[in-house]
């Protein structure tokens, strides 16, 4: 990484620099030796020389500084050639400093090995904690610099205390502690036994999950740590406890696509998701765009999902959601409009209150995005036609049809009668003897004898849900009704 005129400061600080430092920012990307005080200077570099050049004071006559635009660096008694091999070192120091950091998170190494990375360039301790403020990770820390804080509670405890959650905090650089702020912030406490600290937030798809806490002192070299903080987070998250099968924490999109996988997550995990989670009863839409499936279009989608508190995933072509059961229809479809997209095939599983049926629900999603047209298609309404369409190219289920309708089949051809119609149109009213009536245009007592009829030759007892069921299905199967 570019280091800025503090890092370089900080590096330098066994020379005891004389800083005057207004406008630092992590830019800096090489050293040049100062020609004179009319030269044009890059912002890419900084320029070491002597401080004759800007002051006409005889007592820095003896001086070097180091000069990146209106910030300066001033050392007494120093080799000009030692400085400007210093810097060069600062330089590649925090540049290989971030190679370690990327390296371990390639490896996604364990929290503690970027804790360490870390501690080799922060200046005060630190520590990382998921958003129920467990303790996760911690820099180097001696006891005599907590000693009578409440950081001496808190590693005792593992966890932030109740008292220090209920002290008033005072928002410092105008910044709230806002789980969403996207930039480390420092906060202040009222309690003269509580230090300042400067917090950011590990955000893993989109989801704050956990966050890094820096001890602030009256010595702290804040704006530094403002310039690297940033760049330690981005690591972090990369850390093994917050990648693995086994992690400690993760974003809801993946404890989801644990969930849908069929995969079952880590029981701390699943609880914590639990506690997370809004909805009583849900429902998994599986969005398969029809027009678009690269990957830009996903991920912009994606980001306008999470903007809807939706929580969701990718699954191979298509988005995995969960959506709240109530009026669920009606949600998606202002959803879909608001989201200002078109094309899209949305299924829509049946609705439940477990949370380990997910993978069952996805996979009802993606069979009802099976249409291949836009709209929004629900599981209930095409599942049972399958089913049937499945039992009916089995040439096993055919000979397994009620043994009434063949007996029915085989009288009626006999004796030139409709009995098996009858019982048919009877089952698909409902046993409604007037419905039937209407709909095959004969007298009552015509459908009375017939059912008597049936009854007599087959032995049929409609009165049994089991067999009315069992033949309901045959019908079914007989006639392709869906």
């Amino acid at each position: 990484m570019k280091p800025s005129m503090t890092m370089l400061a900080w590096f330098m600080r066994e020379y005891k620099p004389v800083c005057s430092i207004k406008n630092d920012k992590p830019i800096i990307s090489g050293v040049r030796f100062l020609a004179d005080d009319s030269m044009q200077m890059s912002p890419d570099f900084v320029y070491v020389g002597a401080a004759s050049h800007f002051f006409s004071d005889e007592k820095y006559s003896e001086a070097y500084i180091v000069v990146h635009g209106q910030d300066f660096l001033l050392f007494s008694g120093q080799d000009p050639d030692m400085l400007f091999n210093k810097l060069l070192n600062a330089i590649d120091y925090y540049d290989q400093w971030e190679e370690r950091l990327k390296d371990a998170a390639e490896k996604n190494a364990p929290l503690q090995t970027f804790m360490d990375l870390g501690d080799e360039v922060m200046g005060d301790f630190f520590v990382v904690c998921d958003m129920e403020t467990n303790l996760l990770a911690a820099s180097d820390v001696r006891p005599e610099e907590i000693a009578g804080t409440s950081w001496e509670d808190f590693f005792a405890n593992k966890r932030v205390s109740v008292a220090s959650m209920n002290t008033p905090l005072k928002e410092r650089r105008g910044q709230a502690p806002d789980v969403s702020h996207p930039a480390p912030h420092r906060l202040g406490s009222r309690s003269p036994s509580i230090h300042d600290i400067v917090c950011m937030h590990l955000v893993q798809d989109g989801e704050a999950i956990a966050y890094l806490a820096v001890n602030q002192t009256p010595r702290s070299p804040t704006e530094m740590q403002f310039h690297l903080i940033p760049v330690l987070c981005r690591y972090l998250i990369s850390a093994r406890e917050f990648t693995s099968r086994k992690a400690v924490t993760q974003s809801g999109a993946r404890i989801l696509s644990k969930l849908i996988s069929g995969e079952t997550p880590d029981v701390v995990l699943l609880s914590g998701f639990r506690k997370k989670l809004t909805l009583t009863s849900f429902r998994v839409v599986y969005f398969r765009n029809l027009l678009r499936d690269d990957a830009i279009h996903t991920n912009v989608f994606m980001r306008f999902l999470r903007s809807k508190n939706v929580l969701c995933t990718q699954c191979g072509d298509g988005i995995a959601a969960m959506i709240d059961n109530e009026n669920w229809r009606i949600g998606l479809e202002d959803l879909i409009r608001s989201s200002g997209f078109t094309g899209f095939c949305c299924g829509v599983s049946t609705a439940t209150k477990d949370l380990q049926s997910a993978s069952v629900r996805f996979r009802q999603a993606v069979f009802a995005a099976g249409q291949n047209r836009e709209g929004i298609f629900c599981c209930e309404d095409f599942a049972f036609s399958y089913l049937l369409d499945v039992l009916k190219k089995d040439e096993s289920a055919g000979f397994l049809l009620h043994p009434a309708i063949e007996k029915l089949c085989e009288y009626d051809a006999e004796n030139q009668n409709e009995l098996l119609l009858t019982l048919n149109e009877y089952l698909k009213q409902n046993k409604n003897h007037q419905k039937t009536l209407e709909v095959l245009q004969i007298h009552r007592s015509t459908l009375k004898y017939r059912l008597q009829r049936i009854t007599d030759l087959t032995g049929l007892r409609l009165d049994d849900p089991r067999e009315e069921a069992y033949l309901r299905l045959s019908m079914w199967l007989k006639f392709d009704l869906s």
